[in-house]
């Protein structure tokens, strides 16, 4: 008689589904779901069995990206003497050993005439014209290799937290047959005014073999490897649907629940990756959540007409 007597006061008090009860419809679309905690009968609650929420590593992030060049990876190209620039190169594909530039030392007429060549392939952007006058070490133009390229695209918020310089990355570059080259993660930009809820990556990689002339789109796969970097996860069968939302239930006290919300992503291994709701070493409900699940659509149920719980 007493445990039915403590029983019937829990229930008086947790009925309290603390909900900020109004109309589901009228609810504001960025307001946050209303906190539910029911009470349940001494007996479903025995049938619970609870689990551990995980933590996982941070799974793989995939986003289409545009190429460019990679600033770390363009030669100053100087001129080796004082002279007046005879020729020089237009923008453009150079090979190995290709003339950049050629400057007349002393007299052009009777002078020596020095020959600048490319001492890589690349892409060749002249700094100055033929007819100016040039001083040793000045700079004659930049030459852009064609083995590095910078995969540049943008990830949300969420995401970008966990990506972070030097973490390595795939480009997948298409083609046929289909090409990828391995990379790392060169730096990552956080939102700014005029784009305030992605945050730009850019993937530094090597490309294949040969002028690289395609500067199309490429899909880009970063893998966090930062031990910090991980996320709750919980059994999937602990994850339920209320008619407002995706949840987990966390005990409070003896036959008494919060429904906790949750966003998540598809299941893992009979795991879900959560990024909100609950934290790593949390306990939820894996089992028995018939009489929990009931009890929270009830309550939702007399919210929606204004009722008390």
């Amino acid at each position: 008689m007493r445990e039915q007597a403590a029983w019937l006061r829990l229930a008086a008090v947790a009925a309290l589904v603390a909900c900020t009860g109004s109309e589901r419809s009228s609810r504001p679309w960025d307001e946050l779901p209303p906190r539910i905690i029911v009470a349940i009968t001494p007996r479903a609650e025995s049938l619970i069995v609870r689990d551990t929420v995980r933590a996982l590593p941070a799974p793989e992030i995939r986003f289409p990206a545009l190429t460019e060049p990679d600033p770390n990876h363009v030669l100053v190209v100087a001129t080796p003497g004082t002279g007046l620039v005879v020729r020089i190169r237009q923008r453009g594909s150079v090979a190995k050993g290709d003339t950049l530039a050629v400057i007349g030392q002393r007299s052009v007429a009777a002078g020596q005439l020095l020959a600048v060549p490319a001492d890589r392939p690349g892409t060749w952007q002249a700094r100055r014209e033929a007819g100016q006058p040039i001083w040793e070490g000045d700079t004659l133009g930049l030459l852009e290799e064609h083995t590095y390229r910078l995969a540049v695209g943008s990830v949300g918020d969420y995401e970008a937290r966990f990506i972070h310089p030097g973490d390595p990355a795939l480009a997948d570059l298409g083609g046929d047959p289909p090409t990828s080259r391995r990379g790392r993660v060169e730096w990552v930009r956080w939102p700014d005014l005029r784009h305030p809820y992605r945050s730009e990556v850019a993937v530094d990689f090597r490309v294949p073999k040969g002028p690289y002339g395609r500067d199309g789109p490429v899909n880009v796969t970063v893998r966090p490897t930062d031990p910090e970097d991980s996320i709750a996860a919980v059994p999937a069968a602990a994850v339920v649907q209320l008619p407002i939302g995706t949840a987990v239930f966390v005990r409070l006290g003896p036959a008494l629940y919060e429904a906790r919300w949750v966003v998540g992503g598809p299941a893992e291994r009979g795991m879900i990756p959560l990024r909100e709701g609950v934290k790593p070493g949390t306990l939820v409900v894996r089992q028995g959540l018939a009489a929990l699940v009931s009890a929270a659509r009830d309550s939702l149920d007399r919210a929606s007409r204004g009722q008390p719980r």
